[in-house]
């Protein structure tokens, strides 16, 4: 049984999951609650509540949602925690983060919640690479060590791609190699792996980067042949992963870079040696990606109709890039 309050937290991820959206923004205000869903890189809004009811969801979360949760809800400060499975299981999810922060105005508080889809896994297709890019992805992971890094803004799908990328590898071995995964929290099954969170105290960020180096260098130890760090901090973490590529495993993780190019230079700036960027053995695939909107199928027009009312600069760019505008 669930209580009034948690049924709203419940429905709110119901409709999260219908409407495509996989965060949800709840911010309070003087005599107002908005609840917000980012939907293809947009905030809509889904709810307008009273002041109350926002600060008494978030209370409902923390006190009574959480599998690892602190005993009292401190508005005042910053909190996180992670919802437990007995409610993620109502809902069809893998898993939901919750953290606040206190505003000017009153609290604001995000929900991410993550789809049970480990029989769904997209294909890269799917995700929209293209065929010359499948097949360079496919190329590289067939490769036996080596690091494979990943980068984009936040909330640009790169957890996601990871899964896609690790589902190629696994079905590519026929499941005879194993996959061992570090992540915080893990970010969705993947069907044939071995998905470790980071255990630790999420408010220390000192005892999370140690937490974060103890796991990677406990995988090696757990005979893997891949291992797949959901993202590479710092510069510890970056050395387990490199440490680990030159042992003979095949890494794949994630970096925040806005390019490709621009992920040496990251790498460079937070302490690693030139030498062993440069090292074409070492660095294998250097991969970059963003969300880009597709046209709504209902709403969509065709390109003869739009053409007149573009400026020439747009109407250049369009044809110079599409051989087909439709």
């Amino acid at each position: 049984d669930v209580s009034q309050r948690q049924a709203e937290v419940l429905g709110y991820f119901q409709t999260a999951r219908q409407i495509g959206s996989s965060d949800i923004h709840v911010t309070t205000s003087p005599g107002l609650t908005r609840i917000e869903m980012r939907v293809h890189g947009d905030l809509v809004t889904v709810a307008e509540l009273g002041e109350q009811d926002g600060e008494s969801l978030a209370a409902t979360i923390i006190l009574s949602m959480c599998d690892v949760t602190e005993v009292q809800f401190f508005p005042m400060r910053k909190q996180d925690g992670r919802v437990a499975v007995t409610f993620l299981k109502k809902v069809g999810l893998f898993g939901a983060r919750y953290s606040h922060t206190p505003t000017a105005d009153g609290l604001h508080f995000v929900m991410r919640t993550i789809n049970d889809d480990s029989d769904r896994v997209p294909s890269l297709a799917q995700l929209g690479f293209l065929p010359a890019q499948v097949v360079l992805v496919q190329r590289i992971l067939r490769l036996p060590e080596g690091m494979v890094i990943l980068s984009g803004p936040t909330g640009s799908g790169k957890s996601t791609t990871l899964r896609s990328f690790s589902r190629i590898w696994l079905e590519r071995t026929g499941f005879l190699k194993r996959l061992l995964t570090v992540e915080d929290p893990p970010e969705g099954r993947i069907a044939g792996a071995i998905q470790t969170p980071i255990i630790c105290d999420k408010a220390d960020e000192a005892e999370v980067r140690r937490a974060w180096e103890r796991a990677i260098s406990s995988a090696l130890r757990l005979d893997p042949d891949a291992i797949m760090p959901g993202e590479l901090r710092d510069l510890i973490s970056i050395l387990a992963g490199i440490f680990a590529a030159q042992t003979g495993h095949l890494v794949m993780s994630t970096l925040h870079t806005n390019s490709a190019l621009s992920i040496p230079e990251r790498m460079i700036t937070m302490g690693v040696e030139a030498a062993l960027i440069l090292d074409a053995q070492l660095m294998v695939g250097l991969i970059s990606q963003r969300l880009v909107k597709t046209l709504c199928p209902h709403c969509k027009v065709p390109w003869a109709q739009k053409k007149a009312e573009l400026s020439e600069e747009q109407r250049t760019y369009l044809e110079k890039y599409c051989s087909e505008p439709g």
